[in-house]
């Protein structure tokens, strides 16, 4: 019985919350690929950028709690709906700006709906996967989630080289529309609601970070957050101003370079985890990541730099899908709903240190040095992974 489980298909709803993940995706990673350009083209200089960057990491933060109370008092697909159209709505909204303070304030909503579609969409997953192959599916969305990052950022590259960044934005709203359109009429349900919703925010925060497999995960998972946050921020805005004659083209060719080994690797990954453990994979991982950082500090050729950065996505994959799958792997259905928001909050942590750290480096160093002191903090997530339970999935019953 335990074999046949194992081995059982991929369910439709789970194939179709991949599809719905893959085309919303290919907004966020259009988006995504022009977000620090255009901060930039506005503000005027990299460490403020980071500084805003910051800023909405915060308020993601605040949004991931804050919102636990409406996951499990309404269906998750009316919540992931809803989440969309916010979504949809800010990025017309930017195609059409180009003042600094409403920017801030589109912003902070982007933020505030990326926290409702993370959560909704993680607990969908986690809803309609087996016991044994949480790790799996975990894997295979992030594989579709990462095609959208390939073909995303090329998208992006195009439309800002001949139209301008505020298109892309535009592309990016009908994207997000069509999503929601397709998630409307595609017949996708998860209705489940908890029974009793427990509005003491603050009380299971602190029964979250009292428990010591709670809080190794939530650190292991938001080291993967600062990582992304450097390459998604600072790398854009370094390619634009060491290489400004089609710096934008080269921005979405790098920016698909480093998730292509992702579409690979996520999946096959995913599964070696979830049937030896999660342990080595996440040293592994950081180790990698270490690696390339230090690399990249010493040398000097530009395009030898961006050539290792992608490189260093083999060690990303082996954290993305995995970080997930452990957290629903050491959780049950009450804790899953309780404490994904505030697991999540772990991103937005993680993200804006990563850029307030780079971003004070960058005051008082050369850009160089950033790689450094990515670098030394990717060591430090390394050595805290080690001490994670090991979960193997396929022993489970």
């Amino acid at each position: 019985m335990h074999y046949s489980k194992h081995k059982r298909g991929i369910s439709k709803q789970v194939k179709e919350l991949g599809f719905i993940e893959m085309f919303s995706s290919l907004a966020l990673a259009a988006a995504g690929t022009v977000w620090a350009i255009y901060f930039n083209s506005i503000v005027g200089d990299v460490s403020r950028v980071g500084f805003i960057n910051t800023i909405f990491g915060i308020v993601g933060v605040i949004s991931f709690v804050a919102f636990i109370p409406l996951l499990e008092k309404n269906s998750k697909t009316k919540i992931l709906a809803l989440s969309l159209l916010l979504y949809a709505s800010s990025y017309f909204l930017f195609s059409m700006n180009r003042n600094v303070v409403f920017a801030v304030i589109l912003g902070l909503l982007v933020y505030a709906s990326a926290a409702i579609r993370v959560n909704a969409m993680g607990i969908i997953l986690r809803d309609k996967s087996e016991k044994t192959s949480v790790s799996r599916n975990t894997g295979l969305i992030y594989t579709l989630l990462n095609l959208s990052w390939l073909f995303g950022p090329l998208l992006a590259g195009f439309i800002s080289s001949r139209y301008g960044v505020n298109w892309v934005f535009f592309a990016a709203g009908v994207l997000m529309l069509l999503s929601w359109v397709f998630l409307t009429i595609s017949g996708f349900k998860d209705n489940r609601k908890s029974k009793q919703v427990d509005r003491h925010l603050i009380r299971f925060v602190g029964e979250f970070f009292s428990e010591k497999k709670f809080v190794l995960n939530y650190i292991v998972r938001g080291g993967i957050s600062f990582w992304w946050a450097f390459i998604y921020i600072f790398i854009p805005i370094y390619i634009i101003t060491t290489k400004t004659f089609r710096g934008d083209l080269l921005v979405g060719y790098f920016l698909a370079g480093i998730v292509a080994p992702l579409i690979f690797l996520e999946y096959p990954f995913g599964r070696i985890a979830g049937r030896r453990g999660f342990r080595k994979m996440f040293f592994r991982g950081y180790i990698i990541l270490t690696i390339v950082s230090i690399l990249c500090f010493l040398v000097d050729e530009f395009y030898a730099t961006l050539v290792l950065l992608v490189l260093g996505s083999v060690g990303a994959a082996m954290l993305e899908p995995t970080t997930d799958a452990y957290f629903f792997d050491i959780t049950d259905k009450y804790q899953r709903d309780k404490y994904f928001g505030i697991y999540n909050t772990s991103m937005d942590i993680f993200y804006a240190l990563s850029l307030s750290v780079v971003a004070i480096g960058i005051k008082w160093f050369d850009f160089k040095y950033s790689f450094l002191i990515v670098g030394f903090f990717m060591f430090i997530f390394a050595l805290i992974s080690l001490s994670v339970k090991n979960v193997i999935e396929e022993k489970r019953i």
